[in-house]
């Protein structure tokens, strides 16, 4: 019988392929967690700089520029 009952599948094949996917997924959601890590801190400085800029005093006026209503 020997191989034939596997169906002519290698099992060492069968589970370098099966690593090599695994491997993928991994590394692809590592990849996607650094790029949303990048992104959230891109908006806190924005979010500091909007910050700054709305806080600033306004030459003119003496008072504060910005939006009536914050988020």
């Amino acid at each position: 019988m020997g191989n034939d009952s596997l169906g002519g599948f290698d099992p060492t094949f069968v589970f370098l392929v099966f690593s090599i996917v695994w491997m993928v997924v991994f590394g692809y959601v590592f990849y996607v967690a650094r790029r949303q890590s990048e992104v959230r801190n891109d908006l806190e400085d924005l979010k500091r700089e909007l910050g700054q800029r709305t806080t600033a005093p306004d030459t003119d006026t003496g008072t504060s520029a910005g939006p009536e209503e914050h988020a």
